[in-house]
């Protein structure tokens, strides 16, 4: 009884199909898990594909979570890897979650989660810059 009511719970929480953000407990992952996540995500978000030739990325956006998931391309030095950051308004801040895994080289992997921590930082900063609603500068 007590595991039907945990379960109803987590229905209740996550919407019916609602992409994970974060699908696997360790970071190193195989590269069966990356495809299947890779299949998942560009199933449910293929209307929201950006291409980024130049960086070997392939980013998917779910407007509605305000999620985006960054998948390397087979021509990326960290390939297979993917990272996805959820972008979040907490007391008036923007935060900005951040998840990564990898099945392919492991410092590759690390500098792009670490030029993903930098580009949230850079988010974070302009957003406390802009001016708020019915204020002037």
């Amino acid at each position: 009884m007590r595991t039907l009511l945990i379960a109803l719970a987590l229905l209740l929480v996550t919407p019916a199909g609602a992409q994970q953000f974060k699908p696997f407990p360790r970071a190193n992952i195989t590269k069966a898990q990356w495809q299947t996540y890779y299949d998942e995500v560009s199933r449910k978000h293929s209307a929201n594909v950006q291409i980024v030739e130049a960086e070997k990325l392939m980013i998917f956006t779910d407007p509605e979570s305000k999620t985006f998931y960054a998948f390397t391309q087979p021509e990326h030095s960290a390939y297979p890897a993917v990272i996805t950051r959820k972008l979040e308004i907490r007391n008036g801040n923007l935060f900005v979650g951040q998840i990564g895994y990898f099945a392919g080289d492991e410092p590759q992997f690390a500098r792009l989660f670490k030029a993903y921590l930098d580009l949230n930082e850079k988010l974070r900063d302009a957003s406390k810059q802009k001016p708020k609603e019915g204020t002037s500068q």
